[in-house]
């Protein structure tokens, strides 16, 4: 048994030891007040019997041995986030060179062999100065970005009081100052958006922001020509952004990559330890505690799981943020097939509090000894809002010890919770039902949807595999 305290641990084993025929007659006066280990073999062994060995186990220290190793794993960094940091202390200098260049910055890289593997120009959608607004706990703050970082495409952020965090374009995008965007047509007497604006240079869209910033394309003309001015009035003054922006070079297009990449998935073993699930029922384990023989890297369960998430946050990148969708693929011993991982621009490690995303897709989901699903109805139910973007849930299905919590109409609910601003939806081995496709075609905003080895469930809920 486990017990609290270490003299409730020894009165328990003397009561074992009182109650073991091995030690009658003689252990009482041996021992006496001695606490445990207590051993038959200690005494006379008439009968030849088996030796009989009673000891205390202190599990705390194996509870704290664990505990210091899941500390460790929340603190270490995602792979390649050295190579971020290079990026961060080289970024004044790209910034002053950029001036020189005319506003654009070019990055070259390298392969891991030294030899340059060709040069790509990256530039940032919203300029140093552009106002933010975010509430804390309530409170609203505003703060400015201060720099972009281009290698892992995070703008920084300085608020009033002094504290910074990173952004990435998408939560520029939705906390900037003026948001929504006033977009200017011919003739509507509307006021460009400033924060886009690219006075007296073209500006394409770049992918992100081809529904907002439309009419950034056009050149600025004399008044009246276009009949975004009125004939006779002058035209409006460049606020401080905008009048930043008159210096920049026009951005091109955004390159996207679709198909296979030579670009490597690399584990991350403590990716999920380092994000923990917002969905409540969720347990905390190290990677190493999911099942017997799983392997590590890419054998392992842990990346398996992130393979799944990777593959949720591709289809994210590219409905919402405009990015590619790149894959490669790699072997594994005693599997004929080749393996599939997706190489998203931003996964798990960027939108782990990001409240527009309800994600189960997640080892803190996984029973580590079982495998059963830890997700309940209600606790679906509860996690999903109207704000919801995305929706991304991984082994809820009728099967096994996971039977008694599934209840596919608090998928239903969660969907028509947020149908009206649901964009991304993945399902992976779950129950699928004529209901969750019906809430699914009524999301009038839907543009990404995976449906991967999901159970198909009648009206009575048979599955019929």
């Amino acid at each position: 048994g486990e017990y609290d305290t270490l003299q409730e641990a020894i009165e328990a084993a003397r009561s074992e030891r009182d109650g073991e025929c091995r030690f009658d007659g003689w252990a009482e006066e041996h021992y006496g007040d001695d606490p445990p280990p207590y051993c038959s073999g200690d005494g006379e062994n008439m009968d030849e019997d088996e030796d009989v060995t009673i000891r205390i186990d202190d599990i705390g220290e194996e509870v704290r041995a664990k505990e210091k190793e899941m500390a460790v794993a929340r603190a270490s960094e995602p792979p390649g986030k050295k190579q971020k940091q290079q990026q961060q202390q080289t970024q004044p200098q790209q910034q002053e060179q950029a001036k020189t260049n005319g506003g654009s910055t070019t990055v070259e890289s390298k392969s891991s062999s030294g030899a340059s593997s060709g040069t790509k120009k990256n530039y940032a959608n919203y300029a140093n100065g552009t106002k933010i607004s975010k509430d804390f706990d309530g409170v609203p703050f505003v703060g400015e970005i201060i720099s972009y970082d281009c290698e892992a495409k995070l703008y920084k952020i300085r608020y009033t009081d002094g504290d910074e965090e990173e952004m990435t374009n998408y939560e520029v995008k939705r906390r900037r100052v003026g948001s929504p965007k006033a977009v200017a047509s011919k003739g509507s007497g509307m006021k460009k958006d400033t924060a886009s604006s690219t006075k007296g240079k073209d500006a394409p869209s770049n992918g992100e922001d081809q529904l907002d910033a439309s009419s950034t394309k056009e050149k600025d003309t004399p008044s009246g020509s276009n009949g975004e001015d009125k004939p006779g009035e002058a035209p409006e003054k460049p606020t401080a952004s905008s009048s930043s922006s008159e210096t920049s070079a026009p951005k091109p297009d955004k390159i996207r990559t679709f198909g296979p990449t030579t670009e490597e998935s690399i584990p991350d073993e403590n990716m999920f330890v380092r994000n923990p699930c917002r969905v409540e029922g969720g347990v905390q384990c190290l990677p190493s505690c999911y099942g017997t023989g799983a392997g590590s890297g890419k054998s392992s369960f842990a990346y398996c799981i992130q393979r799944l998430s990777d593959r949720n946050y591709a289809m994210r990148g590219l409905c919402l943020d405009g990015d590619g969708a790149k894959y490669t693929s790699f072997s594994r011993k005693n599997i004929n097939t080749r393996c599939l991982a997706f190489i998203p621009e931003t996964n798990l490690n960027d939108h782990a509090a990001d409240e527009t995303i309800l994600d189960t897709c997640h080892l803190d989901m996984v029973n580590n000894n079982t495998g059963e699903c830890l997700l309940t109805a209600d606790n679906l139910i509860k996690a999903a809002t109207p704000d919801l973007e995305c929706i991304f849930l991984n082994g809820y299905q009728r099967e096994g010890r996971s039977n008694e919590r599934i209840d596919p109409n608090a998928i239903v609910k969660a969907i028509q919770t947020c149908k009206d601003n649901l964009k991304c939806f993945a399902l992976t081995e779950c129950v699928l039902t004529d209901e969750i496709l019906a809430a699914l075609a009524s999301c009038k905003n839907l543009r990404g949807l995976t449906l991967y080895m999901t159970m198909y469930m009648t009206e009575r809920w048979s599955g019929n595999g």
